[in-house]
């Protein structure tokens, strides 16, 4: 039952984070372009989507991002990655835990993921589950309907990235806390 409506949700909400004709160039800075979504949800969602080139071989940069022992070096406010199930080769429940200032608590993203393989790209996606049993009781969650990251060959040591987000960070933080 839970596959059919992870099914379903990714079915309902791939049309509104997937195509680019949605999505409006914001600004691009040091090879990163950033996008907002021309039409967001009514609710508390902060969407975004941001593509970049990278100079890494496709393999050495999904190394990089799966390496979740050592993700803190590289993501801002990590404090921590926690694998809570696996739940065959390429699909995961887990938790991200960021650091956020004081006075506000920091936020816990549980998530289920997966990577898939394809020919012609490698595809990382997850989305926020609900399961008390891994519920940080000292961290707000965060709720993110879909995290959708695609990996594409530009050539044998170049890699695009698109990073796709659509999620609610789990309360108000003023923008001076985020940024």
């Amino acid at each position: 039952m839970l596959k059919k409506y992870v099914l379903l949700l990714l079915i309902l909400t791939f049309p509104l984070v997937s195509s680019s004709e949605k999505w409006s160039l914001v600004s691009k800075q040091r090879g990163i372009s950033l996008y907002e979504l021309t039409d967001p949800p009514d609710r508390d969602m902060l969407p975004f989507r941001a593509e970049k080139v990278v100079n890494l071989p496709l393999r050495r940069l999904l190394y990089i991002l799966v390496d979740y022992k050592n993700k803190s070096n590289w993501a801002p406010k990590l404090k921590g990655v926690t694998i809570h199930k696996k739940m065959g080769i390429n699909q995961f429940i887990f938790s991200e835990y960021y650091k956020v200032p004081w006075p506000f608590y920091d936020r816990q993203f549980l998530l289920k993921g997966q990577v898939e393989l394809t020919g012609n790209y490698i595809h990382i996606m997850a989305h926020s589950i609900e399961d008390k049993k891994y519920f940080a009781k000292d961290h707000i969650r965060a709720d993110v309907d879909l995290i959708d990251i695609k990996l594409y060959r530009e050539s044998e040591n170049e890699t695009k990235i698109v990073f796709e987000f659509l999620g609610d960070m789990g309360g108000y933080i003023p923008t001076f806390v985020q940024n």
